[in-house]
């Protein structure tokens, strides 16, 4: 997928020249690469990118015209054809786009509707999957959007704007200021469902130094509107400037990436019984409604729902704490972290670096989930925006946004190093990696063709 309008972002992408690529590949994984494009008139879309399952190559299948600035890419959870997308933009309201997969692996777009606030960059579902949630990172607005039988999101029945918020609307700050001041307002940057009961959300804020976690109160009819109950709150150490959160699949361990100071926070997790009844929520009031002051706990405070116990580096120790003076007159760290992902055996965790342009690999304990950096093994391109793991764990692809590239890496099952296999250029400044394993491309049956959806 592609940015097509780089003056209505937050952020600046920069833009890189493009060499051609060779063409060897076969597939075992697709891939659905996000990227920018500096270009206003390009035509970037969505990148379908195909991966040899057994050499790792990469080769380019389709670009879409899916926009303005796509910024994250997933699926419906149980229909294989629906694929979303939302776009990212601080002047109006982001959307989500609903598109159908075809056989041909192009995607075309059957809908469309508000995300709720502006920059939308993180999609998810409520347990029953009858919701889709949306986070807004500019205007720290989350929304909730009910799916019709055909997965298709309508307009926001929620929509809820974190403290301190109300900043953006009263007023209305420049991307110039936000680049200067990362933290003056709120920003939540993505909304993850903990593995273990899949009904609490965890909410993270980059601006606010804090996390949120939030059950979703459907309501008995459609009539009324569910509504997010918090329940708990974790302040963390100001400054951080923290990301995304990832649960690693059989520990009660989460791993945070904060971006401002590189790090990876790494946390026991402790899920109040209360928080996660089976009895259906509705918009009842809750036995005991969250109080700001009791709920909100600190980050190494034992009952926390998020309890830290270690804090990592995802930089080698020569090149931490290091700072540059950029062109606007702000010193700025020299490299920010991005993406952290748990490898599929649960043996290893990634984590990108911008800047360093490298990606960060740690050893997890088997016991306790702590970190061990292993190496810092350069991204095979500029700033390594995304990245993510082939069905099988054997590769890893990178979307480095400034120098328009991807690059595919095999993953050694017994040390979790990284090897450089492939790079395939002129994928433009892709920002996001979504996988779909060829299994599920195999119950895919729309055509090209079809007239009607075919979910």
């Amino acid at each position: 997928g592609a940015y097509t309008r780089c003056e209505l972002l937050a952020h600046a992408p920069m833009n890189s020249s493009s060499p051609t690529c060779n063409d060897d590949f076969d597939d075992e994984m697709r891939y659905y690469s996000v990227g920018n494009a500096n270009d206003v008139d390009a035509r970037a879309g969505v990148h379908v990118v195909c991966l040899d399952g057994a050499t790792g190559q990469l080769e380019m299948a389709t670009t879409n015209n899916i926009g303005p600035n796509v910024a994250f890419v997933t699926r419906h959870p149980t229909k294989p054809d629906v694929i979303y997308a939302s776009t990212e933009r601080i002047d109006v309201e982001g959307e989500v786009v609903t598109m159908r997969l075809t056989r041909d692996l192009r995607l075309k777009e059957i809908a469309r509707c508000s995300a709720g606030g502006k920059s939308t960059c993180y999609l998810n579902f409520n347990k029953s999957n009858t919701y889709m949630m949306s986070v807004n990172y500019w205007d720290a607005k989350l929304a909730l959007m009910h799916l019709d039988d055909l997965g298709r999101p309508e307009s926001p029945n929620t929509v809820f704007m974190q403290p301190g918020a109300k900043y953006v609307d009263d007023t209305k700050p420049t991307r110039e200021e936000h680049w200067e001041f990362r933290q003056r307002w709120p920003h939540s940057h993505c909304i993850v469902t903990e593995p273990y009961h899949n009904m609490l959300h965890f909410v993270v804020d980059l601006g606010l130094d804090r996390i949120f976690a939030y059950r979703v109160g459907e309501p008995s009819t459609l009539a009324a509107a569910p509504q997010f109950v918090c329940k708990a709150s974790v302040k963390l150490q100001p400054g951080k400037g923290p990301r995304h959160l990832v649960f690693h699949q059989t520990l009660k361990t989460a791993y945070l990436v904060n971006e401002l100071d590189s790090t990876v926070s790494v946390f026991n997790v402790n899920i109040d019984d209360e928080w996660v009844e089976q009895s259906p929520l509705t918009n009842k009031q809750p036995k005991k409604k969250f109080d700001e002051e009791r709920d909100t706990k600190e980050e190494n405070d034992e009952t926390a729902a998020l309890n830290v116990f270690q804090c990592i580096s995802t930089l080698p120790k020569d090149s931490r704490e290091q700072k540059v003076f950029t062109d606007r007159g702000v010193w700025k760290a020299a490299s920010h972290a991005s993406e952290i992902r748990v490898h599929p055996s649960g043996k290893f965790l990634y984590v990108g670096n911008r800047g360093h342009d490298s990606i960060a690999c740690f050893q997890i304990d088997a016991e306790d989930g702590s970190l061990e950096f292993i190496d810092a093994v350069p991204s095979g391109g500029k700033c390594p925006r995304n990245f993510h793991f082939s069905a099988s764990g054997g590769f890893v692809c990178v979307g480095n946004q400034n120098s328009s590239n991807m690059a595919s890496f095999a993953v050694c099952p017994e040390s979790g190093k990284l090897e450089l296999v492939h790079v395939r250029h002129s994928v433009r400044l892709p920002n996001y990696v979504y996988p779909i394993p060829k299994v599920n491309l195999d119950l895919v049956t729309s055509s090209d063709d079809d007239e009607e959806v075919v979910l």
